[in-house]
């Protein structure tokens, strides 16, 4: 392990940085490395150590209260060896977060769902601060589960607001963003979402399409920026690919949400939480992982289109 100078206590003040919390930053890309320890410490911990992928055993050991895991330029060899260390960091009482390119997403979630790590997908400077901010927030003590649950959900919420506007304020710093087909306008929204035919798998099946594609239409012409509502979206594609017998990916239930994916991975978890969403492994590829409705997750859909009757599709 090695101090980075410019984060020592001497650059900064011992006084200043006694009282923040370590963190250990794991990379192996020695181009983001100084990047991203000056990016997590404005969340507020001390980068007291950086470690090499291959010595990521002895950032389980450190008791450091953060590991953040730069995954993005690791092989497959080197990204299982330390998505298997996850566990034991976790398991330290370390909290774990895992940032990591979008190529990357399936084998990386495939392993590290419904774990305890925060993922980060192709995040910006706002998610990495909100996310190690969150990290820290959630050591605090707690007055019990229920205080918790309140608290956690109200930290997230706070995330998320804390990232977008982040990144908002990093748009209009470069004037706009190219291809939004908007003069210096923002968009909190990078990705897309193409909807199936509406005739495939039947007519429920469509119609929940049909809703699908009025939510996008409606992004269209409003501007993305008034609406985001990923959970229901996600939820609207995971029942009408039930219907359909059809398999999700994680990266395309992440398309369907219309979010950033690391906030549609952040819904996913919540989602799973909440014992909405369950998770189904692909048997021919382990580091490949499907996203279905859980047993509740499905009922709960059906009787509400069932409530709605003929005026499901006019739901949006």
């Amino acid at each position: 392990m090695s101090v980075p100078p410019a984060l020592s206590s001497s650059a900064s003040g011992p006084a200043l940085t006694a009282t923040l919390p370590d963190a250990i930053l794991v990379t192996g890309d020695m181009a983001r490395r100084d990047m991203l320890a000056a990016t997590i410490a404005k969340g507020g911990v001390r980068v007291a150590a950086l470690v090499e992928p291959d010595a990521v055993p002895d950032a389980a050991k450190s008791g450091a209260a953060l590991v953040y895991l730069d995954l993005s330029s690791l092989g497959d060899a080197q990204l299982d060896a330390a998505l298997a260390a996850v566990a034991t960091i976790t398991a330290s009482g370390s909290a774990v977060i895992a940032d990591f390119a979008r190529a990357q997403l399936e084998h990386v979630v495939g392993d590290l769902f419904g774990s305890a790590a925060a993922l980060l997908c192709d995040p910006g400077d706002g998610e990495r601060i909100a996310a190690v901010a969150l990290a820290v927030a959630r050591r605090g003590p707690m007055l019990g589960e229920r205080s918790r649950d309140a608290s956690d959900e109200r930290l997230q919420r706070l995330n998320d607001e804390v990232a977008r506007i982040a990144e908002t304020l990093a748009r209009l710093t470069r004037g706009g963003e190219e291809g939004t087909g908007r003069r210096g306008g923002v968009a909190d929204r990078s990705l897309g979402y193409a909807a199936e035919p509406a005739g495939v798998g039947g007519g429920k099946a469509a119609a929940i399409r049909a809703i699908l594609r009025a939510r996008r239409l409606r992004d269209q012409h409003l501007g993305n920026e008034l609406f985001a509502d990923p959970a229901w979206d996600m939820l609207l594609d995971l029942h009408a690919a039930a219907i359909e017998g059809a398999q999700v990916s994680v990266s395309s239930l992440c398309i369907a949400a219309a979010v950033p994916p690391t906030t549609a991975l952040r819904w996913i978890q919540t989602l799973h939480e909440r014992g909405l969403f369950e998770r189904r492994q692909d048997p021919f590829d382990k580091r490949r992982a499907y996203i279905a409705l859980s047993e509740t997750g499905s009922a709960a859909m059906t009787a509400y289109f069932a409530a709605l009757g003929e005026a499901a599709p006019k739901v949006v």
